[in-house]
């Protein structure tokens, strides 16, 4: 393209218009020299342009070329100029200094542009995305971390007892900055509800886009008693585990907590086992229990799962 510019400005001597080459994402709607003055006279140090992004989506990134010509249409310097974040139908304004003093002529030529990747949450046959976007942060709402804002409805006659998203998070050019798991849980039929994914990582709050999608939805049938809370503390002589479960199921249930404790290694020290009799039906149980430490042992961390259920009638 540039051959082409020089080809033709040569043709063209002394001439003091610019030429500019615009593209279907970004348009130069105005352009002028760039003048400074000094010792009241003015000098042509660059260009000066104003450009819109015209292509429906948000420029993440762009380079725009600048050439300068002299009066006899050689190419005398050329310059870079790269830019990020225009949004939608956004307008900037550039100026471009060249080391030269001699301009008379300029050419302006739309090099590479990146689009931000469109923001996109999906749901499926039972859940359905209603919205989404970006919520910048807001200290007297939810904290200082951008998060993704989606609201979602269980358009299904099941309850869900846990509903996992995955969502991985974008710079403006598209690179993934980092993944979440988010879960919902006790999701009933014909329920919308509000939810806010913020990033694992403090690094990528200053995330452009994502993607939202549905990685498991587990009903009560599936899953019926849930673990609530739990948290662990140190005693003479070992660990103290409190926390709570909480059947979702329509029965009398009993379930079986496996506890698995480790060092800081990894490395598993030890196993505990206790059974929760009767806990009623839309019911939350209180547990407690100690895990004695082998000697010369000690626990970094532990891991909690439910086993399987036994129904009553």
């Amino acid at each position: 393209m540039f051959n082409n510019v020089e080809e033709n400005a040569k043709e063209m001597n002394n001439i003091s218009k610019s030429i500019t080459y615009g593209n279907n994402q970004i348009k130069i709607i105005s352009h002028d020299f760039l003048y400074k003055s000094t010792d009241n006279e003015k000098h042509c140090i660059g260009a000066i342009f104003k450009i819109k992004n015209i292509s429906g989506a948000i420029i993440g990134q762009a380079v725009i070329c600048t050439s300068f010509y002299n009066s006899e249409g050689d190419i005398i310097d050329t310059v870079e100029y790269a830019f990020n974040d225009l949004l939608k139908d956004g307008e900037r304004v550039i100026r471009i200094e060249s080391v030269k003093v001699d301009i008379n002529n300029f050419s302006i030529d739309i090099k590479d542009v990146v689009l931000t990747p469109e923001p996109l949450a999906t749901g499926n046959d039972d859940i359905v995305i209603l919205s989404h976007h970006i919520q910048d942060p807001d200290v007297t709402a939810r904290g200082d971390k951008r998060s993704i804002d989606m609201a979602i409805r269980n358009i299904s006659d099941k309850t869900f007892a846990t509903v996992l998203f995955e969502a991985v998070f974008y710079d403006s050019i598209g690179n993934i900055m980092s993944k979440t798991k988010h879960r919902e849980y006790e999701f009933q039929p014909n329920i919308s509800r509000g939810i806010h994914i913020i990033p694992d990582k403090h690094e990528p709050d200053n995330f452009k886009s994502y993607k939202v999608s549905i990685m498991r939805a587990l009903t009560t049938d599936v899953e019926k008693v849930q673990l609530r809370r739990h948290e662990i503390r140190s005693i003479d002589g070992g660990e103290e585990i409190r926390g709570s479960v909480k059947n979702l199921s329509d029965v009398k249930t009993d379930t079986t907590l496996i506890a698995t404790f480790k060092d800081s290694s990894g490395e598993k020290i030890g196993t505990k086992v206790i059974i929760l009799k009767d806990i009623e039906p839309h019911s939350v149980k209180p547990f407690q229990f100690v895990f004695n430490t082998p000697i010369e042992e000690k626990v970094r961390e532990y891991v909690l799962n439910l086993g399987e259920l036994i129904e009553e009638s």
